[in-house]
């Protein structure tokens, strides 16, 4: 990657140790996806460390102010097609085993009276989509 194009800002980012963390454990999280050959029962066991790998590391990013970039920035085609050709390992035959429900926000407090007490409540499972 050429730095030298970087702003200040970007480049003390991506120098901070949690994001070198985090963009290993992504790495390692696009190779399982990425690994043609593997049997479903590794892969599953896999995915399930690595992605509580990446959300550990995701989670211990530094938030950096967002302003390179906004809801109608394009990137270009080009990603596009480039993004459509990963996935050809075994996730993209998952089928209905790609589907799983997590529940997003389980410490989710509710107002439960007028008086403003507050009560762990559930929230409503949400399903995701692994590929």
């Amino acid at each position: 990657m050429e730095t030298d194009k970087l702003s200040n800002d970007i480049r003390e980012f991506l120098g901070k140790t949690s994001t070198k963390t985090f963009l290993v454990v992504a790495r390692q999280f696009i190779d399982l996806l990425e690994t043609e050959n593997l049997d479903k029962e590794t892969f599953y066991r896999k995915a399930h460390v690595t992605l509580i790998d990446l959300y550990s590391s995701g989670h211990k990013l530094e938030e950096i102010d967002l302003k390179y970039s906004n809801a109608d920035s394009d990137f270009g085609e080009s990603n596009r097609e480039f993004f459509k050709s990963k996935n050809v390992g075994l996730i993209s035959k998952l089928g209905e085993d790609c589907f799983y429900w997590e529940v997003f926000d389980p410490t989710y407090f509710e107002t439960k009276e007028a008086n403003s007490n507050l009560t762990i409540t559930d929230k409503e499972p949400t399903q995701g989509w692994l590929v």
